[in-house]
């Protein structure tokens, strides 16, 4: 039996051409949220840990990388492999990105045309899209974790086979993306044993033994090395996090970003950068809290309860425990380490749009009116001259005429 959710088959029996449009939806949105721009510090760390030549040397600039990309092995090795394909620029680099896209889309079932057209407005993800750095592939592999969930709780005999074991491969994918990574992965896993309940959720394990096995021994492997990267010392970028950090996290998530002012003028004046922009932010907020009531007002009361506090108790220590070992461990707790999280409030928006948009005229003028600021938000941290990134490549330039000038010497350029 058909449901409505499965690709339906071409005419000629062969590959459905809808197959190709989440690749298609990729790849035009790389070509505008992606620039050429030099790297900065940290995807410059990675560019040199992706071109190296040979497994060997990618391990051990992998060792002495000074930061934490040696807690992101699934993502630097995906990368190594990506540069050898298709090169190293600072464009195909961040083109990566691109497929987790595609395969995030692919995944979601193809009758969810406002929260495939949200996750692809989503400011945050346009922000992320744009660096050559793990924030785009956890994204997705929570989209994929959901999409799979989703699929799951719905699907019977081969295709809850499928499901499961695309479900463990995301899985793995996130926990190995990175340490934090981990941490999400562990929430997502507990959401869905909570979610499938504790008979479904056995079942499983009884008729999917291999795949949980590989995967038990996959996430332990990755457990034992996160360790191991501890013990040697291996730490983000020392900082400090408080409740500047945390509102800043949600003000990313929601997608504020690109309407308000640049991280520079923000670091420089504080709350005092965001006053020129408080009348569209204002606009945003009322637009984005009057989605996200419909949604939680229409699914709130058919969610089980158990279901409903069990999935917020396992996201809710997640982020707890995230901003504890910040405050304890002395560095920044940012909105980029919270990505898996996009899918879940692009989710929520996407609910609440569908519910407000039943309603009638003034329903869909809202949601007119927030899709169009999600899309200026994402456009502005694209094209905004406040949000535009050092340019690292045009300060080495200005910096290197005066050194050739000083060190011309007989006719001859040293």
């Amino acid at each position: 039996m058909r449901t409505d959710d499965e690709p339906e088959e071409s005419a000629g029996g062969g590959l459905n051409p809808a197959w190709f449009i989440p690749f298609v939806l990729a790849f035009a949105l790389g070509a505008v949220a992606i620039s050429t721009q030099s790297f900065w510090p940290d995807e410059a760390v990675t560019g040199i840990i992706a071109i190296q030549a040979t497994p060997g040397d990618w391990w051990y600039v992998m060792r002495l990388s000074p930061g934490s990309e040696q807690q992101m092995p699934i993502y630097m090795a995906y990368l190594w492999l990506w540069e050898k394909l298709w090169g190293g620029s600072e464009w195909l680099l961040r083109a990566s990105n691109l497929p987790w896209v595609a395969l995030g889309l692919l995944a979601v079932p193809r009758r969810q045309p406002l929260f495939k057209l949200l996750l692809l407005a989503s400011p945050f993800g346009w922000y992320y899209l744009n660096e050559a750095r793990p924030y785009v592939l956890q994204i997705y592999a929570g989209l994929l974790l959901l999409a799979s969930g989703w699929r799951l709780q719905l699907a019977g005999g081969r295709e809850e086979k499928i499901f499961t074991a695309m479900f463990a491969a995301s899985l793995v994918l996130l926990a190995g993306s990175s340490l934090l990574g981990m941490i999400w992965a562990g929430a997502f896993l507990a959401s869905a044993i909570l979610f499938f309940g504790r008979e479904k959720s056995w079942r499983l394990f009884r008729e999917n033994r291999t795949v949980v096995l590989v995967t038990a021994l996959l996430l332990a492997a990755l457990a034992v090395y996160y360790l191991w990267t501890v013990a040697r010392g291996t730490r983000a970028t020392p900082g400090e996090t408080g409740a500047g950090n945390t509102a800043f996290i949600g003000y990313e998530l929601l997608g504020f970003t690109g309407l308000g002012p640049g991280r520079a003028d923000i670091r420089a004046h504080g709350l005092r950068a965001f006053l020129p922009f408080a009348p569209v932010l204002l606009l945003y907020a009322v637009a984005a809290a009057a989605v996200l009531w419909a949604g939680a007002k229409k699914y709130w009361p058919i969610i089980p309860r158990r279901v409903a506090l069990g999935v917020l108790l396992a996201f809710g220590a997640a982020a707890i425990f995230l901003l504890a070992a910040g405050m304890g461990k002395h560095f920044s707790v940012l909105g980029r380490h919270c990505a898996p999280l996009v899918p879940l409030f692009v989710l929520w928006f996407a609910a609440g749009a569908g519910a407000l948009w039943a309603r009638g005229i003034t329903g869909r003028g809202v949601v007119v009116i927030f899709i169009i600021l999600q899309f200026g938000s994402a456009l502005s941290l694209r094209f905004g001259e406040r949000h535009t990134k050092e340019d690292y490549r045009a300060a080495a330039t200005h910096a290197r005429v005066p050194w050739r000038a000083a060190n011309v010497s007989g006719g001859v350029r040293t």
